[in-house]
């Protein structure tokens, strides 16, 4: 045989219908796409010269379901019409558009057959053009009657509602399981859609009109809420030389709502090119987090955005490698997702952007520490402080049977130490389609500061088989741990390979590793040494606590022998009971539990266990109490936190919480503050704050169980535990809550 010459790829219309559906899931969806199409054809015309203002007239019709009649959508413009409609209208992903528009993909228009059939009239120079698209993703090309082009009649011109130049007409016809929002909501919401705000802007040079049925049309513009500018500065993008973003940040002067649909969110950073939006966030899943951001939204201006994804295409036609610095295309091909985060251009564009915000919202928390009134009395401080240590120590053992909760669930612990900074775990299987959660620790002790950057580099054969999912999170105070920082990043396995190689450099420290192993899901698979093994070597555990043990093995057959358990010093550590092995669900491995009790503080011992003709030993050594963990605080403040929180774990100092006393479903219990805040001392404040503490110690677990082992969880065993954990706690902190103080730091001392 010999090679054969190069051919493109086919792709069918089944993988045309599938892109679409994801792309365009609502109504929202396609007005997006369809506004956008009418304002870049307004722009093209004032970039030529052939019209005063850059934008005009733009009617939305909304005509609801009504017996057999569909639900329709028409969107009318009296732009410059589509040019040749048949060559743009049948072929997709074809390019079209000009650099700075929005219709890069060349998807927009067809993909809203998604939602039902799309009819397309225009008039450009008299001449009238007319197709559809089905929602079988079919092409129905309108030919004329003789061999000329028709001109379109007055009538024509009556029904389109272009009295004259040229203009654009588009109908959907929804599908019947497409739901169609009433026109108030349509009026009420769409100026929210971050991708619509420029365009619908009260004073800008478009005009949005919306309007039901024959009614008449009204108005729809978007108005920027009351605020104060905070910052306004033109930056450089750090490694990209000579480029430059303009960053804007507004303080609104209440707090903002946001809807649950993150499209329409008031709050956030506006990313945009030369024209298109693509998104709004707050950069960071740390400052998405934050209360502050309620208060806050602004805009990142970047034309380069656009140039890079220009300079991509043109070097994919041209069959060009492309450049370390735009290796991939920066753009969601989707629409559904901001800036793809694993392009380097994002993260250096959103460095400046994130200080800033992070040195502003830290100034929110110290003005309101500094304007803060003392809120608890004495009995108060006291029932917390009582609470505290409980909470502390039903977290620790929580934590345990996970090794996150002492400093052996480091890989290497000792190597952790001496380097200062290592990635877990080691190595790890994913499954084609899964996601891991890695854990990036450095020791305070080698001097990197909060928030130092977190970046991940696969290798030339990683990069082919694993995607970083989002924007690893910067180091930030580990939760149980007050000498350790602690950085995260997600990895999805896309394709089965061998194991691979991860880099995670943090500042300008020696870069650390990984290994991974794409793997084809089924069972899971577990390195087992010889087929019976602990899950870790080595093991630590309280003075007078108990732990449990986890022990893994295989066996060829049915037939599971008994395990026996023995410690080879039980004046160190005692064996308390054990289970049986069992299989583990979706696994080729058993597992079976060991209880174990520290005895004697400092010592350490081997256990052992024997199956059959096989053993295997862990050391587990005896500490006290305190060693291990950080301590909970829990404080009353007088400031808000946010509209839509009454506790929330400080960002600085993530083991405390911070509790506010003015959301009202606080204040109604908790009394005036001028009066001292008198309802301290009655029981239902006080139960109220031990279910508000349950409630979030049991999240905090609930959640740290979820990152360590995400493949062991979906939202129905979230609600699981987090009721067995409630059910545990809630009863132990009414116990401090209600009783005397003393009887309080007696039962927790």
């Amino acid at each position: 045989m010999r090679r054969g010459s190069p051919e493109s790829l086919e792709f069918t219309t089944r993988h045309g219908q599938l892109s679409a559906q994801h792309a365009i899931q609502d109504i929202f969806d396609a007005v997006v796409e369809l506004v956008t199409n009418c304002d870049d054809s307004y722009h093209n015309q004032f970039r030529n010269g052939l019209i005063d203002q850059d934008g005009g007239y733009i009617l939305l019709e909304i005509e609801p379901h009504r017996k057999d009649s569909p639900a329709t959508l028409t969107v009318r413009d009296r732009a410059s019409g589509f040019q040749d409609l048949s060559s743009k209208l049948s072929k997709v992903g074809n390019r079209t558009s000009k650099t700075g528009d929005r219709g890069f993909m060349a998807r927009g228009l067809k993909d809203c057959a998604a939602l039902g059939h799309v009819t397309v009239e225009t008039i450009v120079d008299g001449i009238i053009s007319k197709a559809e698209i089905t929602s079988n993703f079919e092409y129905i090309p309108w030919i004329p009657e003789g061999k000329r082009e028709e001109r379109a009649t007055s009538r024509d011109r009556k029904r389109l509602g272009i009295r004259r130049g040229n203009g654009t007409v588009v109908q959907i016809k929804f599908l019947k399981q497409v739901k169609v929002p009433r026109v108030d909501t349509l009026r009420r919401d769409l100026p929210l859609h971050y991708a619509l705000r420029d365009i619908m802007m009260e004073d800008g040079t478009s005009q949005v009109s919306l309007r039901h049925s024959n009614s008449r049309s009204e108005h729809i513009c978007f108005r920027v809420p009351k605020s104060t500018i905070i910052v306004d500065r033109e930056y450089e993008i750090p490694r990209y030389e000579g480029v430059r973003a303009r960053f804007r940040l507004y303080k609104a002067s209440s707090a903002l709502q946001d809807p649950s649909d993150p499209r329409l969110r008031r709050t956030g950073i506006l990313i945009k090119g030369i024209r298109g939006i693509y998104g709004c966030t707050f950069l960071s899943s740390e400052l998405e987090r934050d209360p502050a951001s309620e208060n806050y939204f602004g805009r990142i201006e970047c034309e380069h955005i656009d140039h890079l994804a220009e300079q991509w295409d043109q070097r994919r036609e041209a069959r060009m490698e492309h450049p370390e610095n735009n290796p991939t295309f920066i753009l969601d091909p989707n629409r559904r997702n901001p800036l793809s985060e694993k392009h380097p251009f994002v993260a250096c564009l959103y460095e400046t952007p994130v200080e800033i915000l992070k040195r502003q919202f830290e100034q929110d928390k110290r003005e309101k520490e500094r304007t803060r009134r003392q809120v608890e009395s004495v009995d108060t401080t006291k029932r917390l402080k009582a609470l505290a240590r409980a909470a502390s120590q039903f977290m620790r053992k929580q934590l345990e049977d996970l090794d996150l909760a002492s400093p052996d669930h480091i890989n290497d612990f000792d190597a952790f130490y001496r380097k200062g900074i290592q990635v877990s775990p080691k190595f790890t299987q994913i499954p084609v389609g899964d996601t891991r959660l890695f854990y990036v620790r450095a020791h305070k002790k080698i001097g990197l500061p909060e928030g130092s950057a977190v970046a991940v580099r696969l290798s030339k054969n990683a990069d082919r088989v694993l995607e970083v999912l989002g924007k690893p999170t910067d180091l930030e105070p580990d939760p149980i741990h007050e000498d350790v920082l602690r950085g995260k990043f997600t990895l999805k396995g896309l394709r089965e390979s061998q194991r691979v190689q991860i880099t995670c450099i943090v500042g300008k420290l020696d870069p650390v590793f990984s290994e991974v192993q794409v793997i084809v899901p089924g069972p899971i698979e577990l390195e087992i040494p010889n087929d019976l093994s602990f899950q870790r070597k080595e093991y630590t555990v309280r003075s007078g606590s108990h732990r449990i043990l986890l022990l893994r093995a295989r066996f060829d057959s049915g037939n599971i022998p008994a395990v026996e358990f023995k410690s080879m010093d039980s004046q160190v550590i005692a064996v308390r009971s054990h289970h049986e092995f069992r299989r583990v669900e979706g696994t080729t491995y058993y597992e079976a539990k060991v209880t174990v009790e520290g005895r004697r503080i400092g010592s350490s011992t081997d256990i052992v266990a024997e199956v059959g003709d096989r053993s295997s030993s862990c050391i587990v050594r005896a500490v006290e109490k305190e060693e291990l963990g950080t301590e909970l605080k829990f404080e009353l403040v007088d400031y808000s936190l946010g509209d839509n929180f009454r506790a929330v774990w400080d960002r600085k100092q993530q083991n405390r919480l911070l509790i506010t006393t003015v959301h009202e479903s606080v204040s109604r219990y908790l009394g005036a503050a001028a009066d001292n805040y008198p309802g301290q001392m009655d029981g239902t404040f006080r139960v109220l704050l031990a279910e508000l503490i349950a409630d979030n110690v049991c999240r905090r677990i609930v959640e740290e169980h979820a990152r360590a082992r995400p493949q062991e969880f979906d939202s129905d065993k979230v609600y699981v535990m987090h009721n067995r954990l409630m059910k545990e706690f809630t009863p132990l902190a009414h116990r401090i809550q209600l009783a005397s103080p003393s009887v309080g730091d007696k039962s927790n001392s």
